[in-house]
């Protein structure tokens, strides 16, 4: 029977500081007060990963980060129009977001099966990356009942640094075919309380979460069924409600759960859109030198205690 050797680092003390801004982190990593940091913004991550002594560690994780439409409310009825959503699914600037927001730390979202997870390779295949259209986009919104525009917001979480410079892209880019949006800043315990409390958030959210688990039933569990707690948008297809039910009833069949899932992401990124998928940010860790040995788990855990620090 093969065992996994445990690995113990040397640290018998952590101390957690929570920092509002990413800014005061990277000086307070750069002054030695603090020795590891993430979610810092990446002109920050650049910044320390230039100077003598301090390093990026990364890993692809499993965060998504896309653009969610609202089904649940009325404030915003134009966002139910398909034609509508299909306008701005092309009308987004995916390649200037990974290279301006986050300044090619992150890849391009395809799906909401994380890019470490088993069956990938063929769901993102199904659904296909985006890429701006403005032309197309315009048709679309042509063919909608809004054809001359319409004003709407975006909510984004003030604690995710790269969500600001999204939003404001992603305004530029649909003011173009004449849709104007609202900027909303919020506070991180604000931005979820609205999320997921009974009215929703009016008109679109930039939301980011990760799938902790390597299930594609879990993937379709959390984001695409009406009613649970990850899927801020009240998003349901009917098509996808079927699709999910073959899942549960193939546990134990990993092959055929992932070709389900192939349909089920390919409706609700294609066909139905729930939104827009944008970045895979991937997890970075800003640490100095001294610092070794930390592991990464899929819950967004780190191991501290397997840590070293020389």
């Amino acid at each position: 029977m093969f065992t996994t050797p445990a690995i113990t680092g040397n640290i018998d003390k952590i101390v957690f500081r929570e920092i509002p801004e990413s800014s005061n982190a990277l000086a307070l990593l750069q002054s030695g007060d603090i020795d590891i940091a993430y979610d810092l913004a990446g002109d920050q991550r650049q910044k320390i990963g230039a100077i003598s002594g301090f390093r990026i560690d990364k890993t692809p994780g499993n965060f998504l980060q896309w653009l969610q439409f609202p089904f649940a409310t009325t404030t915003n009825p134009q966002l139910l129009d398909l034609n509508v959503r299909q306008a701005i699914v092309n009308a987004i600037p995916y390649k200037d977001i990974l290279d301006r927001a986050y300044l090619g730390y992150a890849t391009q979202m395809i799906c909401a099966l994380a890019p470490i997870y088993p069956g990938y390779d063929v769901v993102s295949k199904a659904v296909g990356a985006k890429v701006q259209d403005l032309n197309k986009a315009k048709d679309f919104l042509s063919k909608s009942q809004y054809a001359s525009g319409f004003d709407t917001t975006i909510h984004y979480d003030a604690s995710i640094a790269e969500q600001e410079q999204i939003g404001v892209l992603i305004k530029a880019a649909l003011a173009e075919i004449g849709i104007n949006v609202t900027l909303i800043k919020q506070q991180d315990s604000d931005f979820v309380a609205q999320a997921f409390g009974s009215t929703g958030f009016p008109g679109m959210c930039l939301f980011m979460d990760m799938v902790g688990l390597p299930s594609p039933a879990f993937t379709t569990f959390l984001y695409f069924l009406k009613g649970h707690c990850c899927s801020p948008g009240g998003y349901q297809d009917t098509d996808i409600n079927n699709l999910y039910a073959q899942q549960i009833a193939s546990i134990g069949d990993v092959n055929k759960q992932i070709q389900l899932q192939a349909q089920i992401e390919d409706i609700a990124w294609n066909k139905d859109p729930t939104g827009a998928p944008l970045a895979y940010p991937g997890f970075q860790l800003s640490l100095q030198n001294k610092v070794s040995g930390w592991w990464w788990m899929s819950l967004d855990e780190l191991l501290y205690q397997k840590a070293i620090k020389a």
